[in-house]
C-alpha cells in the first residue's frame, strides 16, 4: 500500500459516544460513506483535563505538556510574569511562538509541501489557512455576530481541496501537498453556546459531516483516492453543568487577595477552566510551593480549604517532582520518573482505580495506563496529570469538580475526567481498504501514525506510538 498524502480532518468537542450514535443513526452519512471501511476506535483517550489546546499539541506532536511546555488554553508564568490567553483576539496564533523549541510538529518532520488550515497550532507548515492578518482583523471588528464562527465550516470545505487541485498557484516545487490539516471548530463554538443534544449543535455536526464529503469526494476526483490517507479524530468530548461559578471570586470571599502583576504580590492566581487552576507562591512568586507550604498557607490549609469549595470532589497538587491527589476519604501519591508512573494509594483510592491490576504501586508506562483506564472513568489520569502539573506555566492545584459544577462561564463544557469526556473517535481509512477495530487509542498516537505513513519513527521521548 503506498501512501503519498495525508489528510487529518478534526472536529472539535465531539465524543465517541455521541460521535458513533450519530453514525449508526446514519445522522452523518457522509463520513459512514467514506470510513465504511477504516481502522477505527471508540476509545482514542485525550489528554487531563480534557481541553482543546493540549489535545490538539499532542495530535499534532505526539507530546504532552510535560514536553509542550503549554499546558491550557491560558497559563500563568510566573517567572516571566506573564499571562497568556489564547482564545483572547488573535492570540490563537501564539501557541506557534510558545510552544517548545525542543520539539517538532508533525508539519515540521514531514517532507514536501504541508498544509495547515488550523486556527492555532501551525508551525512547520508552509502554506497556512486562514492567514493571521485575517483572523486578527476579524477579532478587531467591533461587532461580531454571536454564531460568526458557524460559517467556517463552509469556508474549509471551499477551500481544502485547492492547494491538490492547483499546487503551483501555492508553492513553488509546484508539488501537491503531503499532508494536510483542517480544524472544523464551528462545533466547538456551537456546543459552548447550546448544547450537545441542541438542534444547532446536530447541525453544526451535519455541516461538518457534509464538508467532510465534498472534501473527500473532490480529493478522489482529483485523483488522489489511491494514494491518500484520510484521518478523521476529535479531541475531547464534553459535559453539561448544573451551575457555573468564577474561581476567583469564590477565593476572594474566603480572605485570599489575588495576585497583582505590577506588584508581584497577592496570595494566589486562580484560571476558571471547568475545573479550576490555582498558582500559590513559595517564599516569594518567583518560586513554586511545596505541599507543606499550601498545609500552611498564611494561616490556611489550601488543601482542605479547596476540598471544601463548593462541588469540589478531589485536588490534585504539585509537590516537587510528584504530585498528590486528594479527596476528604483518601490520598494518592504519584510520582513519574524514566518516562513511567507508579500510583500509590492511602484510604479510598481518589480516582476509582482501586480494583486495578495497575494501580500496584509499581511504575507503568503510559500505553500500560492506557490499556487498564481506558474504559472507566479517569482514564489515563495518573499519567497525563503529572504531565499537565509539570511545567513552569502549570498550576499549583488543579481542583476536580464533582462534574455537575462548572468553575467557569459556560455550562456546556469540557475539561473533566469522564470517559464520556475524555473518548474521542478516530477513523482512519486507507488506500487498500483495511477495516479493523481498535480497542483503545490516544491522542499522541495520531502524530505517530502520520510519520509512519511517510516512512518515519517517533522520537524516542514521544509518547506517541502508531496505530496499526
Amino acid at each position: 500500500m503506498e501512501v503519498n498524502h495525508v489528510v487529518v480532518l478534526m472536529i472539535d468537542d465531539l465524543g465517541a459516544e455521541q460521535f458513533f450514535e450519530l453514525l449508526s443513526a446514519n445522522m452523518l452519512p457522509n463520513i459512514k460513506k467514506h470510513f465504511h471501511n477504516s481502522i477505527f476506535s471508540r476509545n482514542m483517550i485525550c489528554t487531563y483535563p480534557s481541553i482543546t489546546i493540549p489535545s490538539q499539541h499532542a495530535i499534532l506532536t505526539g507530546y504532552y505538556p510535560d514536553k509542550t511546555f503549554i499546558p491550557m488554553m491560558s497559563w500563568f508564568d510566573r517567572k516571566k510574569n506573564i499571562y497568556r490567553d489564547y482564545s483572547v483576539g488573535s492570540n490563537v496564533f501564539r501557541q506557534n511562538e510558545d510552544l517548545s523549541k525542543e520539539i517538532k510538529t508533525v508539519y515540521e518532520r514531514v517532507d514536501g509541501n504541508r498544509v495547515s488550515m488550523h486556527i492555532g497550532l501551525r508551525r512547520g507548515a508552509n502554506y497556512s489557512s486562514p492567514p493571521e492578518w485575517v483572523v486578527k482583523l476579524r477579532f478587531l471588528t467591533k461587532f461580531m455576530p454571536r454564531d460568526s464562527f458557524m460559517k467556517t465550516t463552509g469556508i474549509l470545505a471551499k477551500n481544502f481541496t485547492k492547494p491538490f487541485e492547483e499546487p503551483k498557484r501555492y508553492f513553488e516545487n509546484a508539488e501537491p501537498p503531503s499532508l494536510a490539516v483542517g480544524l472544523f471548530f464551528a462545533s466547538d463554538a456551537a456546543l459552548h453556546m447550546y448544547g450537545s443534544n441542541s438542534e444547532k449543535y446536530l447541525k453544526v455536526l451535519r455541516d461538518i459531516d457534509g464538508a467532510i464529503g465534498k472534501i473527500i469526494d473532490k480529493m478522489k476526483s482529483l485523483g488522489y483516492g489511491e494514494d491518500t490517507a484520510f484521518i478523521i479524530c476529535t479531541d475531547h468530548g464534553n459535559f453539561t453543568a448544573e451551575r457555573i461559578l468564577d474561581i476567583n471570586e469564590v477565593l476572594v470571599k474566603k480572605g485570599l487577595k489575588p495576585y497583582n502583576f505590577k506588584k508581584r504580590k497577592g496570595d494566589f492566581f486562580a484560571i476558571n477552566g471547568v475545573q479550576a487552576n490555582i498558582h500559590l507562591h513559595g517564599d516569594d512568586w518567583f518560586e513554586r510551593p511545596t505541599l507543606e507550604d499550601m498545609r500552611d498557607y498564611n494561616g490556611k490549609d489550601m488543601v482542605e480549604l479547596s476540598l471544601n469549595l463548593p462541588g469540589v470532589e478531589r485536588v490534585f497538587c504539585r509537590d516537587g517532582k510528584k504530585v498528590v491527589v486528594e479527596s476528604k476519604e483518601g490520598f494518592a501519591e504519584i510520582v513519574h520518573k524514566d518516562n513511567k508512573t507508579k500510583y500509590k494509594v492511602e484510604g479510598r483510592d481518589p480516582l476509582g482505580y482501586e480494583d486495578l491490576k495497575i494501580a500496584d504501586g509499581k511504575y507503568h508506562d503510559i500505553d500500560e495506563w492506557l490499556k487498564y483506564t481506558y474504559n472507566i472513568n479517569f482514564p489515563l489520569v495518573a499519567d497525563n496529570i503529572w504531565r499537565y502539573l509539570e511545567t513552569e506555566r502549570s498550576p499549583d492545584m488543579l481542583l476536580g469538580t464533582d462534574w455537575k459544577t462548572c468553575y467557569t462561564n459556560h455550562r456546556y463544557n469540557h475539561g473533566i475526567g469522564s470517559k464520556s469526556c475524555m473518548s474521542c473517535p478516530l477513523m482512519i481509512s486507507v488506500p487498500d481498504g483495511t477495516k479493523k477495530e481498535i480497542p483503545y487509542a490516544k491522542v499522541a498516537d495520531v502524530a505517530a501514525t502520520i510519520l509512519q505513513f511517510f516512512g518515519k519513527k517517533p522520537e524516542k521521548d514521544m509518547a506517541s506510538k502508531p496505530i496499526n
